[in-house]
């Protein structure tokens, strides 16, 4: 439910044109009703999500490149878009929560 009251609110705050046309105040006005106004309990919620996901975010370190990767499962298995491993077989891995540097092998 945290994660869902999150994706509305961005959703709330994206789109449109700029213009004050009836049709955008009446969006705008549904939005906002879709949204609770308790700011401090949305900010709460998304501060509660990130506390969670966070902790499976890590850093890919491949030759020279960059990227980013999530932990999949309890045995340390990371998935990563293509574009970040390239054809590079080991990598330095860094988690979210600790500046020690792992490494990490191409499974799949």
């Amino acid at each position: 439910m945290a994660l869902l009251a999150c994706s509305l609110a961005l959703v709330a705050g994206c789109g449109g044109s700029g213009s004050s046309s009836k049709k955008d105040t009446s969006t705008a006005q549904a939005a906002q009703a879709a949204v609770p106004m308790a700011s401090d309990d949305l900010q709460s919620d998304y501060q509660k999500v990130i506390r969670e996901v966070l902790p499976s975010v890590v850093q890919i370190q491949a030759s020279s490149d960059l990227g980013s990767g999530v932990v999949y499962d309890g045995q340390g298995h990371i998935v990563t878009n293509a574009h970040v491993v390239g054809n590079e077989k080991t990598f330095k891995v860094t988690t979210a929560n600790s500046e020690d540097v792992l490494t990490a092998k191409l499974v799949y």
